[in-house]
């Protein structure tokens, strides 16, 4: 006979609220954007490179290429209204220091919000992304046949997919790995 209330709902205007006025973003004006440009783009403020995406005019967002934040390196993306699919790593050389946060949000229509990462995202050891993803879509893996290790925190309000099969060898081991990092979060 317990309630739930939903009176606070951490979707994009949520995190678009906490975000102070004065803080300066860095507009992504492009469809495709180099992941080593988070490595070391952007002004920084109150410790953290802010970034923001407008689907609306731009369409979906892709980072092609690795993100390899490295010290304490602290990226805050702000997608608005479209997918955003991930084709690279997205790597904290120093979790507990550096900090990546994507935050993934519907369009007017409550449409698009999702992140898709590639098939051929993976890293045979370590994780092959690290940070905070928030989809207000899905979460989805990508096909592939390789293991995906993921290190931080998901949240994908309309699910999280998991696409990938590693045939024979799923008997003992799961082809998505999730491990929550209270580094990640403390940042």
């Amino acid at each position: 006979n317990t309630t739930y209330s939903r009176a606070k709902v951490y979707d994009y205007d949520y995190f678009a609220r906490q975000i102070p006025s004065d803080v300066p973003f860095t507009e992504i004006t492009t469809p495709t954007v180099n992941g080593g440009d988070f490595n070391s783009g952007g002004a920084p403020s109150r410790g953290y490179v802010w970034y923001h995406y407008d689907g609306a005019t731009l369409g979906d967002l892709t980072i092609a290429g690795n993100v390899n934040l490295t010290g304490s390196r602290r990226v805050v993306l702000m997608v608005d209204g479209a997918d955003l699919y991930i084709t690279g790593l997205v790597n904290l050389n120093s979790p507990g220091n550096g900090f990546f946060m994507a935050v993934v949000g519907k369009d007017a229509n409550g449409q698009k919000g999702n992140i898709i990462v590639g098939a051929t995202v993976f890293h045979p050891t370590q994780p092959a992304m690290e940070g905070i993803f928030l989809a207000e879509g899905e979460f989805r893996s990508g096909a592939g046949t390789n293991k995906f290790y993921f290190r931080g925190s998901l949240a994908a309000y309309d699910g999280v997919v998991l696409e990938r099969d590693l045939g024979a060898g799923n008997v003992n081991t799961p082809a998505e790995f999730f491990e929550y990092s209270p580094a990640i979060m403390a940042t």
